[in-house]
């Protein structure tokens, strides 16, 4: 019988898996890198199935060719931040919007969200956003589309070359935590930069664009000139101003 073989082409951006992490994955789906079973020995939908069943993996295609090579296509899902919340939740978000465990995965460069994060759902679930539990005791409406506004807000952030590289942690606090309050209903964030030393209120999570455009502004014309490290605190919560603290 021809001889079986491997090939795995995967997405660009891999993430959660190294090329070589993924022979340990097929060798537990019953096909080890190296071993040349013939191709009717080979299962490509219980191989496909295996690796679906992972959850950093939204989709995978396993076929045979005429010579018996078996080959194996994988996309990774790709996440957008990192949540570790106040009450030990630790997860990270991808871009479809599936909760994936942060244990094992090593360190990924994105956003890191932490502070008083209300969850709609329980510790320690993963899975896609679309399949939470609303008749679960964790659930309600608001934190639900507060999570998903927040994942549209890191998205634009990593839209922009200079936000994606300045914003590594955003912070949610309280209403009317440091600082002056502000009018509006939920959490506000808290952006830590990555160059100068201050923190950034940036209130609730309306406005997005128009909020960044504003600080952008203020980068330009006033820290480029006085000192990126003069100022501790810039505060954007209000309408057509900036208020700084020293």
């Amino acid at each position: 019988p021809p001889g079986g073989g491997l090939k795995v082409s995967d997405a660009p951006g891999v993430w959660f898996i190294t090329p070589g992490g993924w022979a340990g994955l097929l060798a537990s789906a019953g096909f080890a890198p190296g071993y040349s079973p013939p191709t009717a020995a080979v299962s490509p939908s219980a191989i496909g199935d295996s690796l679906t069943a992972k959850p950093f993996v939204s989709r995978a295609k396993v076929y045979p060719d005429m010579s018996g090579m078996v080959h194996v296509e994988v996309w990774q899902r790709t996440p957008v931040m990192r949540v570790m919340a106040a009450d030990g939740a630790d997860f990270y978000i991808s871009d479809d919007g599936w909760i994936l465990p942060a244990a094992g995965t090593g360190s990924i460069y994105v956003p890191i969200v932490t502070g008083n994060l209300r969850l709609p759902f329980a510790g320690g679930w993963g899975g896609s956003l679309e399949s939470v539990d609303t008749e679960s005791p964790f659930f309600s409406e608001e934190s639900y589309l507060y999570l998903y506004k927040l994942i549209n807000f890191v998205k634009l952030i990593r839209s922009d070359a200079f936000w994606n590289a300045q914003i590594v942690q955003i912070n949610v606090a309280e209403r009317g935590g440091t600082g002056a309050a502000s009018a509006g209903n939920g959490p506000e964030i808290e952006l830590i930069q990555r160059v100068g030393q201050h923190i950034v209120a940036f209130g609730d999570l309306e406005r997005q664009r128009e909020k960044l455009d504003k600080l952008m502004l203020f980068y330009r014309r006033v820290l480029d000139t006085e000192g990126w490290d003069d100022y501790r605190y810039i505060d954007l919560r209000y309408r057509d101003q900036v208020v700084c603290r020293r």
